[in-house]
């Protein structure tokens, strides 16, 4: 047995405009809200689709198409990559240029220009406060190339192990054969 009041305090009929009875099986709620019965729902569908036998068709062109069309402009794809970047990183187009612009439109580490390898540069951010692929956006740090972000990634943002790899390097420099034929 349902409940006949909703926690908006309005009530639920006993039976749709075709006489079906609510009950937990037979009542739905769609997406805006308004009371359904599945019952009505499905014959609707069934008539539906049966008087026009290519709707499901249709349905999928038309998604794809849309995505399609979208992704071939230069404003699709803009929207494309903010949508990403707000969703993974919490940045809109305008703060990831911000950002950007601070750091002379460059790779804050090596000075890489963007779209060199014909991609963008990446979006740094502290592991420690969120380790996960996303961010808050509250801990953004810069922009990076794919290099410089998978380097840092790789040492697990350890400052310890950078200044251990930087001396590392510094011994094998002085001790390489190239550096000495070179003299």
């Amino acid at each position: 047995m349902i409940n006949r009041r909703t926690s908006v305090g309005r009530s639920i009929p006993e039976r749709c405009n075709k006489g079906h009875e609510f009950n937990e099986d037979t009542l739905r709620v769609d997406n805006k809200g308004a009371l359904r019965c599945r019952i009505c729902v499905n014959q609707y569908s069934k008539h539906y689709t049966k008087n026009n036998p290519d709707y499901h068709q249709r349905q999928k062109i038309s998604a794809k198409n849309r995505a399609r069309v979208t992704r071939k402009t230069e404003e699709g794809r803009l929207a494309a990559k903010e949508s990403v970047r707000k969703c993974n990183y919490g940045l809109t187009n305008k703060e990831y240029n911000e950002i950007l612009k601070t750091q002379n439109n460059s790779c804050a580490i090596c000075q890489t220009k963007p779209h060199i390898n014909g991609r963008d540069l990446a979006i740094d951010h502290d592991r420690k406060c969120c380790p996960g692929r996303k961010s808050c956006g509250k801990c953004v740090r810069g922009i990076l190339c794919s290099s410089c972000n998978t380097s840092l990634g790789g040492f697990r943002d350890s400052t310890e192990l950078l200044v251990s790899a930087f001396h590392y390097l510094i011994k094998h420099k002085a001790s390489s054969p190239q550096d000495t034929a070179a003299s």
